[in-house]
């Protein structure tokens, strides 16, 4: 069962928690989960009985998302605030596991690879990589690509970004991929919503909310 195999995971997470399943008088048809209380992640700052450090918490909810998609290669896929609570304890709540994937095992190296190229601003080994993830189509000119890993560069050297200028910063990466012969990978669509969506949860909390700085470590 899927929700098993995440229990199975996060086992040595303290600070996570995966509701049980109650085998006894669950069928095919229903599944029988326990009550876990807990308040929206969204929610916690406008709770003033929920005393938790809500930066602590996001900076886990990002390390336990990377750690799903980079070494699990098992991806919740669905993170969105009504899926992630917050108990008393301040422990992460995970419900609804009806969108899971299974990622590759030859994905996930590559995107390892690609992370760490970006992670040292190795420009040569972010292109390898956009090949490898079949991201671009093959032949596609590797000047063409150059270009665009420097803008990625030159993004994550302007440092902590408002979430604002995020949204700037993505319309203009759309008009740009209009120019490039992109493909994208089944993979790639979910891991990319699991992404945004932590990354909004982070910006409901901080408008200066760096995803980037909390991965790099962990990459």
């Amino acid at each position: 069962m899927t929700l098993k195999k995440f229990q199975w995971n996060f086992a040595h997470e303290e600070f996570v928690v995966i509701p049980k399943v109650y085998d006894e008088v669950t069928t095919k048809k229903v599944i029988v989960l326990e009550y876990l209380e807990g308040i929206k992640i969204n929610e916690v700052k406008s709770k003033e009985r929920k005393a938790v450090d809500i930066d602590l918490i996001i900076q886990r909810l990002v390390r336990i998302y990377i750690h799903q998609m980079l070494i699990d290669g098992f991806l919740h896929a669905d993170p969105h605030p009504g899926n992630i609570f917050v108990d008393q304890q301040g422990r992460i709540i995970i419900l609804d596991f009806g969108m899971v994937i299974r990622i590759d095992e030859s994905f996930k190296q590559h995107m390892i690879k690609g992370a760490v190229a970006l992670a040292h601003r190795d420009i040569e080994g972010m292109i390898t990589e956009m090949y490898a993830l079949q991201i671009v189509e093959p032949g596609t000119n590797k000047a063409m690509l150059r270009d665009l890993a420097e803008l990625f560069l030159e993004i994550q050297g302007q440092g902590k970004l408002s979430s604002h200028k995020v949204q700037q910063v993505v319309n203009m990466l759309m008009e740009v991929f209009y120019e490039f012969p992109f493909t994208i990978p089944s993979e790639a669509v979910y891991i990319g919503r699991a992404a945004s969506l932590i990354e909004g949860i982070g910006f409901i909390h901080d408008p200066w909310f760096d995803y980037v700085a909390i991965a790099r470590p962990i990459i």
